[in-house]
């Protein structure tokens, strides 16, 4: 995603056009940059030996492949951070996630909201990395359409029909 967000920043015409276009985004768990070699290594292992390699090794990585790979993810995050749609935004994520953890999520939510950003967010207590909605789908399908009344995407009628039955 944040890929495709420097695309359209950079290019007037379609950053005029999808501002348009797109009224509403929704994240899920959303990992910046920072955090990937971190979460990475605390997703696939609990052994801390193994943690600690993993995450080396993708430092590493990253520093070794700065021009060729780094610099354009570290830009990357920088235009998601920004948020040049501006268009509301939907942010779910768990206060017990490892790999997106919860103080850069809060950090990002209100920075978007310093920039005018219209931001809804739901925060779990206790789910995984992008588990949200298996282990609370009732919840996780009020939030989406409670986002999608908010936006204005659908009326009340079309709410009734698609209401989670409790």
């Amino acid at each position: 995603m944040a890929l495709a967000l420097r695309v359209v920043a950079s290019t007037p015409s379609l950053s005029i056009y999808l501002s348009a276009s797109v009224c509403a985004q929704v994240f899920d768990s959303p990992v910046d940059f920072d955090g990937v070699p971190r979460g990475v290594a605390r997703a696939l292992t609990d052994f801390r030996p193994v943690q600690l390699a993993i995450k080396s090794s993708l430092d590493v990585y990253m520093t070794v492949f700065h021009r060729s790979v780094t610099k354009h993810y570290r830009q990357a995050s920088q235009t998601f951070r920004q948020n040049p749609l501006r268009t509301p935004s939907l942010v779910l994520y768990s206060r017990s996630d490892v790999v997106a953890t919860p103080g850069p999520i809060e950090s990002l939510i209100e920075r978007w909201r310093s920039d005018g950003v219209p931001v809804l967010c739901h925060r779990w207590a206790d789910t995984r990395h992008v588990q949200h909605y298996l282990r609370d789908p009732v919840n996780y399908i009020r939030q989406l359409q409670q986002f999608m009344i908010t936006c204005g995407l659908v009326n009340d009628d079309e709410y009734r029909r698609l209401r989670v039955k409790e």
